[in-house]
């Protein structure tokens, strides 16, 4: 997938990765809003739909300028979280990858295939050596799941530890 230009990366039969839109935003919201879904995330929980509105501007800003790309998850056409990628170093030819679920479809390995195919896209279009997923340690599910995808411990942090995939 080029990042600026095509749209999707499919995942199998039932699941694509495609750049955020608008009327993505609704189904979005219930992940956004969901305080056990964001307990590990960068932001608290969103309190009112209207709060998706400033996040859509931010996600348009980063495609823009190419700071950062946020896309969503869609299963059977129903957005159902997100995944992204920022803090591109070309120097260390590293990026920091992130990404929510939808409790709904924890536990059914639709994670672990997303983040598969996205690591695939990522390392064939962009010239990275490293990505890497900064989880709290509290976040078993998360870590788990990385480890399940082979990345390493990078280094650990007071609250946080950084996993490397090779």
């Amino acid at each position: 997938m080029n990042f600026e230009t095509q749209d999707e990366i499919i995942v199998d039969e039932e699941i694509f990765i495609r750049k955020i839109r608008k009327e993505d935003l609704s189904s979005l919201f219930e992940v956004y809003s969901d305080p056990e879904v964001m307990k590990f995330a960068s932001e608290p929980a969103f309190c009112d739909l209207s709060m998706m509105d400033n996040f859509f501007e931010s996600v348009l800003h980063g495609y823009h300028t190419k700071e950062y790309f946020e896309f969503a998850i869609l299963y059977k056409f129903i957005p159902i979280g997100t995944c992204s990628f920022h803090s591109y170093d070309k120097e260390k030819k590293g990026i920091e990858i992130g990404y929510l679920l939808n409790k709904k479809h924890w536990g059914k390995g639709i994670m672990t295939r997303c983040l598969i195919k996205f690591i695939e896209s990522i390392s064939l279009e962009l010239d990275v050596h490293s990505i890497i997923a900064d989880i709290d340690l509290e976040n078993e599910r998360s870590i788990k799941l990385v480890r399940k995808l082979g990345f390493l411990l990078l280094c650990r942090k007071p609250q946080n530890m950084g996993l490397v995939h090779p």
